[in-house]
């Protein structure tokens, strides 16, 4: 990257870190990732706390969008937290966008409350380099 910008600071960051920029709103959150793979994290405001560890599609995701696994899902990436009902949920990716029915039926029913779900965070991302 560094030869095609040569004037640019170039940082390489988890993919959570522009998860929670794509959808933070001065708010503590768990913040889910939902796409190939999948991810999720808590996040204060300033750090990202803790996080769930993903594994990877292929060593057996089950909460990704090759098995989706809705109440394994939910089981796995957001009751892990402690206080999970305290905090809204924000998700991020395509399949979480697609199946937000299913999100939305889940944490009503595990009395959860949803914030957003973003289908693609980039135009979010935009809007928060900018502004700085």
């Amino acid at each position: 990257m560094q030869k095609f910008f040569p004037h640019a600071n170039i940082y390489i960051k988890h993919d959570l870190d522009a998860a929670v920029k794509a959808t933070y709103t001065n708010r503590p959150i768990i913040c889910s990732i939902v796409g190939t793979g999948s991810n999720s994290c808590f996040y204060d405001g300033k750090n990202i706390i803790e996080n769930a560890p993903s594994l990877g599609y292929i060593a057996g995701d089950e909460s990704s969008g090759n098995y989706f696994g809705k109440q394994y899902f939910f089981n796995l990436h957001i009751k892990c937290f402690d206080n999970h009902k305290k905090y809204p949920l924000t998700f991020v990716g395509s399949v979480a966008f697609y199946l937000q029915d299913y999100i939305y039926e889940i944490a009503e029913k595990e009395e959860i409350q949803v914030q957003k779900i973003v289908q693609s965070p980039i135009e979010n991302l935009i809007k928060e380099h900018v502004s700085q």
